[in-house]
């Protein structure tokens, strides 16, 4: 038997320890020498995983073995671990004994969520608001899972009782404003982003709809300098592949690069904070600003004549985005430095992509007279985000994980969000493959995708799930 403590939390740690009653009468010594140097040492650090020190608390759960506040501090261990099976176990067996218990019924819905069971984790946070309606995260908690969910209006409400609560709330204020867009409640819409601007400044989602909301109020000149600071360009279509507005040859070098670096900036404080802790549609739209923001650093290095720097850029932002603009970018670049054989495959690339250089990719392809055949480019494109799991012996179905990234291409988390609860334990093996990711530099900003597990007759296999546009989020906001 194998026991382990974390630098020095005994007090949480306890649930590991089995009650000397309940041992053997020749292992009571060993329990208690071991329980007496811990207490006598408490700054030590032991090292090890905790996991088993809360699952043993969810064993003991059943049996009623600790107090609520030992249960608790288990409780959080477990969601500290993202464990959120036995964090869910070990909660609600708390707000069972203890109904009124605000915190309870919080982290009961953060165990819940973190299982992608936005019902019953709705259904907690609903309780968090009923028993203390003036929690600190109450409704924006309930506000976020209903967005899931795609109850806008509940959400709109949610966060309005939120920033009745806290008014300085500027995640509420954010989701508030976005989802009047949505509603095309564009009046009240314009009032509120303007408001969440000022509190957060450089978050790319709110300028864009900011922007949108500008142009749809007459208001041409506010409108063109936010989609300027976001994209690099005063103009781009609802909805549209902001990247061809963002990369053209007119842009302003200097600017670009400040306004980029301000956007990844302000994503990666976001991380930092643990705003985007969770996989979440908010992390969704914030990996489309990343790519974005990144081949906007890399074309204006490229404009500078900083050709090696830029394209370390342009590739990160392409194995990101995989937008056809992008790779139709980075052949020109390519070509004019005379890699007519890299031009050529990036050319081929950006055709098979798609987007609004599909036509110039073929021409450049026909001048350069290379085959526009896109079956195997179609395939490479695929083979990118595709990694096979070796030595994984699985049943056929079929799973889908969420993965983060953190400065490597190696996954530091990968967690079950849906699909074949059969799948659920390959985290680990999805956690030892290598994956097509890249950082252009060292920045506390971190890649989350979406990955699809297969398992069949011939093997395991994880595809990364695309990106979306985020500005298609918000476009259609401005159809009347």
């Amino acid at each position: 038997m194998i026991y382990k403590f974390s630098n020095g939390a005994l007090d949480a740690d306890r649930t590991l320890l089995l009650k000397t009653s309940k041992l053997p009468a020749s292992r009571r010594s060993d329990v208690e020498s071991l329980r007496s140097v811990a207490m006598n040492y408490v700054e030590q650090s032991i090292s090890g995983d905790a996991r088993p020190a809360v699952k043993a608390a969810a064993g003991a759960v059943a049996l009623g073995e600790y107090s609520a506040q030992e249960l608790r501090k288990a409780g959080s261990k477990a969601l500290q671990q993202r464990d959120f099976k036995t964090a869910a176990d070990i909660f609600k067996r708390v707000v069972d004994t203890d109904p009124k218990s605000d915190d309870g019924w919080d982290a009961l819905g953060r165990a819940y969520a973190g299982l992608s069971n936005h019902s019953d984790a709705t259904d907690a946070y609903r309780k968090q608001v009923e028993v203390n309606p003036f929690h600190k995260r109450a409704y924006n908690d309930l506000g976020a899972e209903l967005q899931r969910q795609g109850k806008y209006d509940e959400a709109l409400l949610a966060y309005g009782k939120q920033l009745e609560n806290v008014p300085v709330d500027r995640v509420a204020r954010k989701y508030h404003g976005l989802l009047l867009v949505q509603l095309k409640r564009n009046k009240e819409a314009l009032t509120e982003l303007e408001a969440a601007d000022a509190a957060s400044p450089d978050d790319p989602e709110i300028e864009l709809a900011l922007a949108q909301m500008y142009t749809v109020s007459g208001n041409q000149e506010k409108s063109q300098a936010l989609m300027k600071s976001v994209i690099g360009s005063p103009i781009a279509a609802a909805g549209s592949d902001l990247f061809s507005a963002a990369l053209r040859d007119d842009i302003n070098a200097e600017d670009s690069l400040r306004d980029a670096k301000n956007i990844v900036d302000t994503i990666a404080e976001q991380f930092e904070s643990g705003s985007y802790d969770q996989d979440s549609p908010e992390v969704g739209s914030a990996m489309y600003f990343v790519a974005l923001e990144w081949a906007r650093i890399g074309w204006a290095k490229c404009l500078k004549g900083e050709r090696l720097e830029g394209l370390r850029f342009m590739d990160s932002a392409w194995i990101l985005s995989q937008s056809g603009t992008l790779a139709n970018r980075m052949a020109r670049v390519y070509a004019k430095a005379g890699d007519a054989a890299k031009a050529k495959s990036l050319f081929l690339l950006a055709a098979a992509a798609g987007g609004s250089e599909v036509e110039n990719s073929r021409a450049e392809l026909k001048k350069m007279g290379a085959s526009a055949d896109l079956a195997p480019a179609q395939a490479a494109l695929l083979q990118m985000r595709t990694v096979k799991l070796s030595g994984l012996a699985m049943k056929k179905g079929q799973a889908e994980f969420a993965l983060v990234f953190n400065g490597s291409s190696k996954a530091e988390r990968a967690e079950y969000a849906e699909g074949d609860p059969d799948l659920r334990s390959a985290e680990q093996a999805l956690l030892d493959a290598t994956y097509t990711v890249s950082f252009p530099d060292y920045s506390s900003l971190k890649i989350v995708r979406r990955g699809v597990l297969s398992c069949g007759a011939s093997g395991c296999s994880a595809v990364l799930k695309p990106i979306e546009n985020a500005g298609l989020g918000v476009g259609s906001a401005m159809q009347k």
